[in-house]
Order: structure tokens, then C-alpha cells, then sequence
């Protein structure tokens, strides 16, 4: 026999108690006085006799009572013998916590060294002939596979820190191990599940296998207090080189203590740019701004970065955007260029205005922030197509029909993009009264509609259907609430539709305070492509906003790592995903098979969802797992040594029967208290 916390033995001692009170009987006496003791003394030599022996009896059951239930938490246990082991082929599942939190330490090694230590003394443990199964947070196909001894060793070997997921749940890993070991006939199978067991891991205990039996393995460590860089996001849906870009950053303190002076610093393109103090409460968040000036066109990189040693994998976030120096616009018209287009866009130096008539080849339509298509009376066939894959594929475009327009080619182009349909033509006054601050085009222009605005008169507009859009947003309305600008989206693109023509006869719009702001932000939200973040482990694909030919082929290169990711077309827009390819925090250029010019830059991010440090003690586990049977929490003692593990697997356990034996000897004792009585000394009375 065995014992699992030998160090309870020294509860022995407290044995003594009892012996020191029943030798001593430390009790006080009470005098009665009779008239005659002759019958007394007759009894006295028995009476005394049976009460020693009573007593003696009484102190024997409680040492025996206190004896058994410390070897209970002695947990002896009886290690079966190699014959008995090898009786037959054993089936082992061992699950490596590898996530970032296992790189704290404990006793100068980190928890994932010692979680590797113990599953090779696990491994030894067990026979040659003996199956096991190496399980981590990857979840990858090759660990599906049941291994040889020598085979486990070499793949324990070879762990180390998971960047493409959290923790998985206690829930999902046993059910991993259970559909492996189910391949299997053999009733020996046996699961180790070795972590620190953060609570993001913690289940509802639902695990009901009876299949197998799983041993969960808490390690501990000092807990540590994290700071993180949550996320980060612009304050304005494009940037520009010159301009001042304002980003937000969120910045969580996980710990119990208040975090002050936490300097959080921003480097573009490798150069320091800015620099900010934090002061963060226990358990909460801060947001604070962090502005800075682009000063290239094109893709650019952004590092945040604060000070904070005790956890490293989310000190840093990295951000790629897409400054642009200036848009290109193509105004489109039937015989001259519209001059209330020329006027917002002509003079400005932030966009380059192309002015063209339709019926003439349009090449390179990808490269216009918007497309702006002015009292053209018909649409023809190959102008519509043309539009309509510039939309799907993430272009903008605005219409402002004529009033002599043809209806059906119109409505052929205007329907295919799933915006409503002309009907006809009010000519009934009215104002552009209503205007929708919530849309993005006018969210930054007015906090608030004036109280003493002036509305544009409307003399004469266009009456689209009463149909329903499901991608209909309303951005203009009369007073009586008849459509005057909508968009509508097709795609990755958007089609904004006006009701009035671009000219002053018909309305005061193009000459109003909105008309300009409107036509601004069409162009500039329609931007595709300003920033591409990615979050290590995510199975996501983004679009790099150009379709690719079929020969063409994809690669993303970082510092030290060069891949070819998936890519696949959806609504004629290229998507790329990285897949769990990515496995390293940083930036990752997007190329073209023979071209070094990289078309976009991946910020790849590490999951936060490691970054809080609240783990569950081996009572937390028990208390889940109450009320399973065949789930053991195997800590203290154990965590010591594999071998500890290995035995507690092919042991037979004894405390059970000494708990018994406890109880036992306490119902003695109990009996002996309450029916045991001197019936002689009653008679005498």
C-alpha cells in the first residue's frame, strides 16, 4: 500500500488529545449525600470495573475513528503490479495546454516545461505496447492519429506556444480525446488534461462519458496582473497623407491594482511618432486618442506598444491603412460636362476630376472613387454592364436623372442593382426638409439640423416605386417624405440615386450648403481597402478590392515567413485568406507572382482572449465536476511527479473504505454512548 499525501500522517500526533482526556477524565464532580451507603459499597467494585472498560472501549473506537479518516486524506492506494498493467493494451489521450498563459513560471520553469515534463513521465509510465494520443490547443489534423511510446516522446518534444487559438473549453478538448479513443474497442482508455485552466476554459460540467476516464491536471503558478492593447480603431473612415489621422486605442487592465503613468507609444513605419500616459482602474478600460500625420501614400504600418512585462503577446497591435493622397472622380455626361459637378470637384486639390462623355470606351473604371453619371437620357446595354461590375466589385456610383429620360433602360439598371424604379415626374413645390444625420454621409456634417436652416426648393423631382429594397438607405426626403437621395448597395459597391436632376432649374440642391459635403463623402467612403487587420487563428478572408486572373497567384511575406494564402472569387471580388498559416504577430505584404509591389499590408494580431489571468483552482474543477463519475481532479501531490499520474491510472484506490471505516467506528462509539448503562447501580437505589 501506497500513500498519495504521506504529509497527512503527521495528523497522528493529534492523537494524543483524546488519550490525554480519557487517561485523565479532566470532568467535575458532583457530591450527594445519603442517609445509608451500605448497598453502595456493595457495588462499587463492579460498577467501577464496567465503567473502565466502558471508557476504554469509547477511546478505542474514536483512535480508531480518528486513524481511518486520516489515512482517508492519506489517500492510500494500492499500485498494480506490471502483470496487472499489462494485462491488456492501454489507450492514453494527453492534452498540453500550449497557450500564452502557460508561459508563466513556476519554480524558474515555465507551466508549459512542466506540463511537457510531466507527459513524458506519464509516457514512461505506461508499456511499449501501450497507444496514446498527443492533443494541444492547434486541434490539428495530425493529432487525430494514435502514437507509439517513442513516437509520444518526440512529438512532446516538439510543443511549443500555440499563436493560432485560445485556450479551447475543458468541454470541447474531452470531446476530442473521446472521439479518438472511440476509434478503438479496448474498455481501457484513459484521458490527461494538463493546464492551468483559465476560467475562459471552464465549462458548464456537462461532460457525461463513461466510455473513458479523465483526469484533469491543475498547474499553478503565481497569478499575474496583464495590461493589454484590446483593440484600436480611426476616428474617421479614411486617411490622408498630410492630414492629422486621429486613432482610438482601448487599453484593458486585467489586474486587481489601479495601473498608473502606462505609457503607450505609436510608431509609423518603424519611427516613433507619439507617445501617451495611461492611468487604468483595477478590472476596467480606458480609451484615449492617439494622433499622428501620414506621410506616404499608400499602405503604411502602425505599431502600439506599451511597457508592461508581466504578459508580452498583447504589449503590441499592429494596424496597416491605406493613406490616399487625392481620389480620382469620372464625371459622366451626354454632350458637355456638368458644371455642378466640375464646381465641388474641379477646383479641389484633394480629387482629380475626369470629365467624359458616354459612348466612348471607359478604360481602368476600377481606379474612380466615384462615378458620378449626369442627365444622360438613355443607358445603353454595355454602360450598365459596365456599371454594375464596377459596383459589385466595390466602386461608387451617384445618378441624377434627366426628366426626359428614357424609363426602361433606367429601370433595367436601377432594378439590377436592386434600387428602386422611376414612375414618373412631380412637378408639386416642395423643400428638401428631412435629411438623415444617422447616415454616414452627413454623420460628420451636422451634429444637429439648424433651426433657422435654409432648405434647397425643390421645383420639379423624380417619383420612384413604392417598392421594397432591402438594401435601401434614405439620405434625403421632401417635407412630405418622398424620396429624393437614396443608396443602395450591390455587392461590395454602392449606387446612390438622386430624384432631382444636377441643375439649378429643377432645385436648389446643387447650389445648397449640402450639395458639396454630400458629393464629398460619396467619393471618399467609397475607399475600399484602407485597412486590413487580422486576428492570428481566425479562419477570415478579406477582400484586396481587384479581381485576379486565374493564373495569377498570391503570396503574403513577413520578416522571416513567406506563404501562399487561400484565395477565392465571390461577386467578381477577389478574397484572400490566410487560413492558420500565420502563426507570427506582424505585418505581412500582399504580392503578386512577379511583382514586388505589394498590393495591400496584413496586421496580424494575437488573440486576446488569453490575455485575462483568472484561473480555477483544483476546487473550482471539483465543484464543476461534482457529479461526474469518471472525472478525476488529480492535484497537489501529483502535479509533483508523472509517475504520481501514471499511478493513480492503474492503482486501486483505498480511501473510500477507510472513509467507511470511520463512519463505522463512530456509529460504535455512538452506541456504546447510548445503551451502554450501569444497571446495578440502579437496582441498589
Amino acid at each position: 500500500m501506497q500513500l498519495l499525501y504521506p504529509s497527512f500522517l503527521w495528523a497522528f500526533l493529534l492523537l494524543a488529545i483524546p488519550v490525554i482526556i480519557h487517561l485523565f477524565r479532566f470532568r467535575r464532580y458532583k457530591t450527594i449525600f445519603f442517609s445509608n451507603v451500605r448497598f453502595l459499597k456493595a457495588v462499587q467494585q463492579e460498577s467501577t470495573s464496567r465503567n473502565r472498560l466502558k471508557h476504554l472501549l469509547v477511546l478505542a473506537c474514536r483512535l480508531l475513528a480518528w486513524s481511518a479518516l486520516i489515512m482517508a486524506f492519506a489517500q492510500p492506494f494500492i499500485a498494480a503490479s506490471k502483470a496487472q498493467s499489462a494485462s491488456g493494451k492501454n489507450y492514453i489521450s494527453i492534452f498540453i495546454d500550449n497557450s500564452f498563459s502557460m508561459n508563466r513560471l513556476s519554480e524558474n520553469f515555465t507551466l508549459l516545461d512542466k506540463a511537457k515534463q510531466l507527459a513524458v513521465e506519464i509516457a514512461k509510465n505506461f508499456d511499449e505496447q501501450d497507444r496514446f494520443q498527443l492533443l494541444t490547443n492547434n486541434f490539428s489534423g495530425s493529432e487525430n492519429r494514435l502514437l507509439s511510446k517513442d513516437e509520444l516522446l518526440a512529438a512532446i518534444d516538439e510543443v511549443s506556444f500555440s499563436s493560432s487559438s485560445s485556450s479551447k473549453s475543458i468541454d470541447a478538448i474531452a470531446k476530442r480525446q473521446s472521439e479518438v479513443l472511440a476509434l478503438e474497442g479496448s474498455s481501457k482508455k484513459t484521458a490527461f488534461l494538463i493546464s492551468d485552466f483559465q476560467q475562459s476554459m471552464l465549462g458548464n460540467g456537462a461532460f457525461q462519458d463513461s466510455m473513458f476516464t479523465l483526469n484533469l491536471v491543475p498547474l499553478e503558478a503565481p497569478t499575474s496582473s496583464n495590461i493589454a492593447i484590446d483593440t484600436c480603431f480611426f476616428t474617421e473612415p479614411f486617411q490622408m497623407v498630410g492630414k492629422n489621422i486621429a486613432l482610438a486605442v482601448k487599453v484593458r487592465n486585467y489586474g486587481t491594482e489601479n495601473a498608473e503613468n502606462i505609457a503607450l507609444s505609436l510608431m509609423l513605419n518603424g519611427q516613433l511618432k507619439s507617445t501617451i500616459t495611461l492611468n487604468i482602474e483595477a478590472g476596467s478600460s480606458v480609451i484615449d486618442t492617439v494622433s499622428f500625420a501620414a506621410e506616404k501614400e499608400g499602405w503604411n504600418e502602425v505599431q502600439l506598444s506599451i511597457g508592461e512585462d508581466a504578459v508580452a503577446f498583447d504589449n503590441t497591435f499592429y494596424l496597416s491603412f491605406n493613406a490616399v493622397a487625392t481620389w480620382r472622380v469620372l464625371s459622366l455626361s451626354e454632350y458637355e460636362s456638368n458644371k455642378y459637378i466640375h464646381a465641388v470637384f474641379g477646383k479641389s486639390h484633394q480629387f482629380v476630376l475626369e470629365e467624359a462623355l458616354v459612348g466612348k470606351p471607359i478604360t481602368n473604371m476600377e481606379q474612380f472613387a466615384l462615378v458620378a453619371l449626369c442627365n444622360v437620357k438613355v443607358i445603353s446595354t454595355e454602360l450598365a454592364a459596365q456599371l454594375s461590375n464596377y459596383i459589385a466589385e466595390g466602386g461608387t456610383v451617384v445618378v441624377f436623372p434627366p426628366f426626359d429620360a428614357e424609363k426602361d433602360s433606367y429601370n433595367k439598371f436601377l432594378l439590377s442593382n436592386g434600387a428602386l424604379q422611376i414612375d414618373g415626374v412631380s412637378e408639386v413645390p416642395t423643400i428638401a426638409a428631412n435629411i438623415n444625420l444617422l447616415q454616414n454621409i452627413f454623420r460628420d456634417v451636422f451634429e444637429k439640423t439648424p433651426e433657422n436652416m435654409r432648405y434647397p426648393a425643390v421645383n420639379k423631382y423624380v417619383v420612384f416605386s413604392r417598392a421594397i429594397s432591402t438594401t435601401r438607405e434614405d439620405i434625403l426626403k421632401t417635407k412630405e417624405g418622398d424620396l429624393l437621395v437614396a443608396r443602395f448597395t450591390n455587392g461590395n459597391g454602392s449606387l446612390y440615386v438622386s430624384a432631382v436632376a444636377a441643375d439649378a432649374q429643377a432645385s436648389e440642391l446643387p447650389v445648397s450648403a449640402i450639395f458639396a459635403p454630400m458629393l464629398f463623402k460619396m467619393a471618399v467612403l467609397g475607399n475600399v481597402n484602407t485597412s486590413w487587420v487580422f486576428t492570428i487563428g481566425n479562419r477570415t478572408a478579406c477582400s484586396i478590392g481587384a479581381v485576379a486572373g486565374k493564373e495569377n497567384v498570391f503570396k503574403l511575406k513577413g520578416q522571416n515567413t513567406e506563404i501562399i494564402p487561400q484565395q477565392f472569387t465571390s461577386n467578381s471580388t477577389t478574397l484572400v485568406s490566410p487560413g492558420d498559416e500565420i502563426k507570427t504577430g506582424g505585418f505581412y505584404k500582399l504580392l503578386q507572382a512577379g511583382n514586388d509591389s505589394a498590393l495591400a499590408i496584413l496586421a496580424a494580431n494575437y488573440n486576446r482572449a488569453e490575455s485575462n489571468m483568472q484561473f480555477s483552482t483544483a476546487a473550482d474543477l471539483k465543484k464543476t465536476y461534482e457529479h461526474a463519475t469518471n472525472v478525476n481532479i488529480l492535484s497537489g501531490a501529483f502535479t509533483a511527479s508523472g509517475k504520481k499520474l501514471a499511478d493513480a491510472v492503474h492503482a486501486k484506490p483505498l480511501w473510500r473504505y477507510f472513509l467507511l471505516a470511520a463512519l463505522f467506528f463512530l456509529l460504535i462509539e455512538t452506541l456504546l454512548l447510548r445503551f451502554w448503562k450501569t444497571e446495578q447501580f440502579a437496582k441498589a437505589t
